[in-house]
């Protein structure tokens, strides 16, 4: 896989790294008020979604921290406490590096909660030889000039079966549209199984519609299959 990309998976996390750039998607902050409101107790979840950032972090030591879309979840609204938390991971991102968000379809009003952040819009950019988006939009024409493309916005998984049953596990896919190749993230956030990309109606978006072809790796870069 990383030897058709210029870029590499941080195997093992839903993230990967352009040169000196952490790129990463979907972490949904504020997504456990959506299970909260459906009777579901979620704790602990911001912490984790820490951990696991400060671990990229410490694993690729970035310049750059990319958050391709869906920084946030609730929409249109979003409490205090969604907002002081967005607040805290940003702030933590830049004080890291450099902080470059792409807006995402749940990143309404973002530019509310940190006016200071560098909030870049949906149809994405280009970042030398690759161009990042989220994927809920169509890019702009700067795409054609890239040699790839990163996206989210999918939350991609698929669904093994063995002799005990069925797990479903976050995966990366590899796609092509309109000759471009194309890495789609998993989702950051640990409360998002994910979808069954090997489902039609699951390559949401305007570019995924268009993918030519798709194939799913797991999280450790091993290969599964071509689901498109």
């Amino acid at each position: 896989m990383e030897g058709s990309f210029p870029l590499k998976l941080v195997k093992g996390y839903p993230a990967a790294v352009y040169r000196k750039t952490l790129i990463v998607a979907d972490l949904h902050i504020g997504i456990e008020r959506e299970f909260w409101r459906k009777g579901i107790r979620v704790s602990g979840l911001s912490r984790k979604t820490g951990e696991l950032l400060e671990e990229v972090l410490d694993i690729t030591k970035p310049k750059c921290t990319i958050v391709a879309g869906d920084l946030k979840h609730n929409i249109p609204d979003f409490t205090q406490r969604e907002a002081e938390e967005v607040k805290r991971v940003t702030e933590f991102l830049a004080s890291q590096g450099e902080l470059l968000i792409i807006k995402g379809n749940h990143d309404g009003d973002l530019e509310k909660i940190i006016p200071w952040a560098h909030i870049a819009p949906g149809s994405g950019i280009k970042e030398r030889d690759i161009y990042i988006l989220h994927g809920h939009a169509n890019p702009s024409m700067e795409i054609y000039e890239a040699k790839a493309a990163v996206m989210g916005h999918l939350h991609p998984a698929i669904t093994l079966k063995h002799r005990f049953g069925v797990v479903k596990k976050k995966v990366f896919l590899t796609a092509e549209w309109q000759g471009i190749p194309v890495v789609v993230l998993p989702a950051f956030s640990p409360l998002i199984d994910g979808m069954d990309v090997t489902q039609a109606e699951n390559l949401i978006g305007p570019v995924a519609k268009q993918f030519e072809r798709a194939d799913a790796y797991l999280m450790d870069g091993t290969y599964v299959r071509r689901v498109l």
